[in-house]
């Protein structure tokens, strides 16, 4: 126990020596640090102002589950299996939800489900 405590002292004490160098101007090297957002800055959200109770609660699980507002998704299933059915209603949920979220599709969606950006058709291969 006594040869590790004082391993563990001096670890210490080398540790805040580096860190003492590595904090003056001289030595500081920007290429260190990760100097990015935090997730949450960068993956925040606003509700829409005209949000009913039960549409605030929806939203707020939609947002718990981090992976549905941000980057893409692939659904897979059976013919029938209502992967269409999914990915109308999900998106239509976060442009209803959400401010400021876009909403590309690949596929002419019907007057009912409102504004989109026609984005993939023009440029799929």
């Amino acid at each position: 126990m006594a040869i590790l405590a004082i391993i563990s002292i001096y670890t210490m004490v080398e540790f805040q020596e580096v860190r003492k160098l590595a904090m003056t101007e001289s030595t500081l090297d920007p290429n260190l640090f990760n100097d990015s957002p935090e997730p949450d800055e960068l993956y925040g959200f606003e509700l829409q102002d005209d949000l009913t109770e039960e549409e605030i609660e929806e939203a707020l699980e939609i947002a718990d589950k981090r992976r549905f507002l941000r980057g893409t998704m692939i659904v897979t299933g059976g013919i029938g299996s209502g992967k269409d059915l999914f990915g109308n209603v999900l998106s239509y949920k976060i442009k209803r939800y959400f401010k400021n979220r876009t909403v590309l599709r690949d596929e002419k969606a019907r007057k009912l489900y409102g504004y989109y950006e026609p984005g993939l058709a023009a440029v799929a291969v």
